[in-house]
């Protein structure tokens, strides 16, 4: 197991953002401000630019799952931070992950 001794892990469930402006890219670069180190689990992918969303994808619940179970199974996770989800499945899929897991905080950051 990888304990990232010198930073908490968090774990991030959000969408990928092709302008690097939102997203997991702005997630990691915020954790990593923070002396934090980030898993990226990828929820969905959006055509955006810096100012518009034209359209996303969302990734379906088995992707999403063996993403973030992979990297509980090899980091010790201090917190998990939610981003785009994308569809009400996604959400039930976070909150069955999140379950197994109730001892992890939670940042809820929603995308509206």
């Amino acid at each position: 197991m990888n304990t990232y001794r010198s930073r908490p892990v968090v774990l991030c469930l959000s969408g990928h953002d092709p302008s690097g402006g939102a997203g997991l890219q702005a997630d990691i670069e915020a954790l990593i401000a923070q002396g934090c180190h980030a898993a990226p689990a990828v929820t969905a992918l959006t055509v955006q630019d810096t100012v518009n969303v034209q359209d996303f994808r969302v990734l379906d619940r088995e992707w999403v799952l063996a993403q973030a179970n992979i990297v509980l199974a090899d980091s010790e996770v201090a917190a998990v931070k939610l981003g785009m989800l994308g569809s009400l499945d996604m959400v039930d899929t976070v909150v069955e992950l999140l379950s197994a897991h109730p001892h992890l905080p939670m940042v809820c950051d929603p995308v509206l």
